[in-house]
């Protein structure tokens, strides 16, 4: 999962409201567990378990700190509603990049 900060371009053209906070989601992976979860390229990744992101360096170090555990709680806005996702993480694979 690629992670990327939220500017207002993006947030025009994904029409993110101003009152959602977090990471823009680059890309997904389909074969990965955040892909399969339906989590896609647009959504916005508001916490990562339950501490608020602000930078895609941030949401990373959160992600692989998790990766330890072997999951992760995401809090995801998708088109203007915020759900609760429960992410296995493996490898590190999920673990996220940013760019």
């Amino acid at each position: 999962m690629e992670l990327r900060p939220r500017d207002q371009r993006l947030r025009r053209d994904l029409k993110v409201s101003k009152h959602v906070n977090g990471v823009v989601v680059g890309r997904v992976e389909g074969d990965s567990p955040a892909g399969a979860l339906g989590v896609q390229a647009g959504d916005v990744t508001v916490s990562v378990d339950q501490r608020q992101v602000a930078t895609p360096e941030g949401a990373g170090a959160e992600l692989r700190q998790a990766a330890t555990r072997g999951s992760v709680l995401l809090l995801i806005n998708w088109h203007g509603t915020s759900q609760f996702v429960g992410l296995p993480l493996e490898n590190n694979r999920t673990a996220g990049s940013s760019h």
